[in-house]
């Protein structure tokens, strides 16, 4: 068995008056709570007077060439998969990896997700 290579929480921030999707967020060292991983995100863009809303939660992981967003937040609820998979081509972590991203907030299983996949 192949294990994950990282495995986080992550929130979907968005402009609070806009609702525009601004950025996946996560970072090492926070805490495993959707609501504490927001609140740093918050403070990083009210630094830079922005305002922002939470627009879904859950978790990814890195398996072999995959890269799996799926699950939810209890607190902020399912993510918007074709925005996270466009936003996670924009994101430093994972810009020019070449990750097949499978982005799907049905399973809490991210291998019954890759397995769908390969089956496609």
């Amino acid at each position: 068995m192949i294990l994950p290579l990282i495995e986080k929480k992550f929130v979907v921030v968005a402009d609070a008056h806009s609702h525009e999707p601004l950025e996946i967020f996560f970072a090492d060292g926070l805490p495993d709570l959707h609501s504490e991983i927001f609140a740093v995100a918050q403070k990083h863009w009210a630094e830079k007077g922005v305002d922002t809303v939470c627009a879904g939660g859950g978790r990814f992981c890195i398996i072999e060439k995959y890269l799996v967003f799926y699950d939810k937040s209890l607190k902020y609820h399912r993510f918007d998969s074709e925005v996270v998979a466009a936003l996670s081509k924009k994101h430093p972590a994972f810009q020019n990896k070449e990750y097949e991203v499978i982005s799907d907030t049905k399973s809490s299983n991210p291998w019954e997700l890759i397995n769908n996949s390969r089956a496609r």
